[in-house]
């Protein structure tokens, strides 16, 4: 990474490792998301989205919700265009950070996915936030586990992915609560979890489950038992919290 990790996004490094912008998790993350509004009964009418990246999620969405309004802002220019291919009547979206947030408008619900972990200053980006509206939904990878750490996996996501801190469920439950949030909803997710489900319901076979890869199969498998267990052991996990 170089010393300034934001200048990454703007000179087009990052798209150049990621060009998808990981718009190949957009499907599972935003039914883990609509999936977390109905289970906590949040139906918002105005919905930012924070470093949307290439929008996929948040047009996800504003498909299924289509009398919400969602604002996708993005920073990187690449993914803003991406992005701006998707906008429909209720999806729009703006180049530009939480400085460009419109602040005439409370929303509903703000959205940051998989953001902060980015960030050089995640208390800052956080306490923001919390002035942005009522309720405050994040998506955070928990890449502190066993593995992990025996294999040095946190440095593979700083070159590549740009992460530049590293979460277990417990560090970032705290750091929100530093941050003057009250939790209201959180629960573990991950594509592992939805494809081995609809492996078994299409009738698995084994070749089905290889395409899970090598730790694709335990980490289901675990996470049926114990996704806590998971998490503390093999990792693979997000976590995906509502709070205000």
């Amino acid at each position: 990474m170089k010393a300034q990790p934001k200048s990454v996004y703007l000179s087009g490094e990052y798209a150049e490792n990621n060009p998808t912008w990981h718009t190949e998790d957009s499907g599972w993350k935003s039914k883990q998301i609509s999936q977390a509004l109905r289970d906590t009964g949040v139906d918002p009418k105005q919905v930012c989205d924070v470093g949307c990246g290439a929008g996929d999620v948040t047009f996800r969405l504003a498909q299924e919700l289509p009398a919400t309004t969602f604002v996708g802002y993005e920073i990187s220019e690449y993914a803003y265009q991406l992005a701006k291919s998707r906008e429909t009547p209720n999806c729009h979206f703006v180049l530009g950070g939480l400085d460009a947030v419109d602040r005439d408008v409370r929303y509903d619900l703000a959205m940051a996915i998989d953001v902060f972990e980015h960030l050089e200053d995640p208390f800052s980006f956080l306490r923001r936030m919390r002035r942005l509206a009522d309720l405050v939904l994040f998506h955070i990878p928990l890449e502190l586990s066993a593995l992990a750490v025996a294999i040095n996996n946190p440095m593979w996501s700083r070159r590549h992915v740009g992460h530049l801190h590293y979460f277990s469920r417990a560090t970032a439950l705290a750091l929100l609560k530093e941050c003057e949030y009250e939790i209201l909803h959180f629960k573990y997710t991950h594509s592992y979890t939805v494809e081995f489900r609809n492996l078994i319901a299409s009738g698995h076979t084994a070749r089905k489950l290889l395409k899970l890869g090598a730790l694709g199969l335990p980490r289901a498998l675990l996470t049926a038992l114990s996704p806590i267990a998971t998490e503390r052991l093999l990792g693979g996990l997000s976590l995906l919290v509502i709070a205000r």
